[in-house]
């Protein structure tokens, strides 16, 4: 197989923060298959260039975690040959940060109220929300590859990446670092936008609260406290997602053999 499809980081044109989660070991001592199940920010600015990238890598499934107001707002670019998914993560309909006029002071509260949103009570209050998608992304695991993202690739999408590598049996230290590195793609991606935005300088400055623009491990390491690996399955389980639908999962995503 070509160099590149062994790629943690795909560069791309439109998305910055486009990632492969191949390659981490699972507790049984089996690693996850590359060019199987990708994370990204916004799917809205893919060039030709990004579209030929993506369908070399037999992606079959677009999930959007995103808000239908962000959906609406920036719909993805279609990806040929793939399906797509909207599998919201939140029940929020605030419009992305980026649409603000800057009058609109109520629309900027409510935007920065739904940043503020702790990881465990995205779990527990939109726990229907996280199982739809969950699934969605097990189910089309056997179609080809899949890709699932939000706006920054950060939060929703990040929430997301920590359960599936859980029920895979990657270990918590990798679950963290997977997570940590999104800051530094979005430093050309999503986080430019706080320049462009007073509202959101003068947020940061007021309360010294830049974690809507980083990805400090503790907001992660909070749903892996919540959720340990050991009782990831059986929590999913509990909510619909059938164990049957989470072994053909692991089976799909583990290599057969073991480094």
């Amino acid at each position: 197989m070509d160099k590149d499809m062994y790629l943690k980081h795909i560069p791309l044109d439109g998305p910055k923060n486009f990632r492969d989660l191949g390659g981490f070991l699972a507790k049984d001592g089996r690693a996850v298959r590359w060019n199987r199940l990708y994370r990204s920010d916004r799917l809205d600015a893919l060039s030709e260039k990004d579209l030929s990238a993506i369908q070399a890598r037999n992606i079959r499934a677009v999930i959007d975690l995103r808000s239908p107001a962000e959906q609406e707002e920036s719909p993805d670019v279609a990806v040929p040959g793939a399906a797509h998914f909207s599998c919201p993560l939140t029940r929020a309909v605030t419009k992305t940060a980026e649409r603000f006029s800057g009058a609109d002071k109520a629309a900027e509260e409510a935007f920065l109220k739904s940043m503020e949103m702790d990881y465990v009570t995205i779990l527990e209050e939109g726990a229907d929300l996280v199982r739809t998608a969950v699934q969605t992304v097990m189910e089309q695991s056997g179609q080809g590859a899949v890709v699932f993202h939000c706006t920054a690739g950060k939060d929703r999408t990040g929430i997301l990446a920590a359960l599936l590598l859980l029920v895979l049996g990657v270990s918590e230290e990798d679950i963290i670092a997977d997570y940590q590195v999104s800051h530094t793609y979005n430093e050309k991606g999503v986080n430019r936008v706080m320049d462009r935005l007073p509202f959101l300088k003068d947020y940061a400055e007021r309360t010294g609260e830049k974690s809507m623009f980083h990805s400090p491990p503790g907001n992660i390491r909070r749903v892996l406290q919540a959720l340990p690996g050991d009782r990831a399955g059986a929590w999913l389980e509990a909510l619909g997602v059938s164990g049957t639908l989470q072994r053909q999962f692991r089976e799909r995503m583990l290599a057969a053999d073991k480094p």
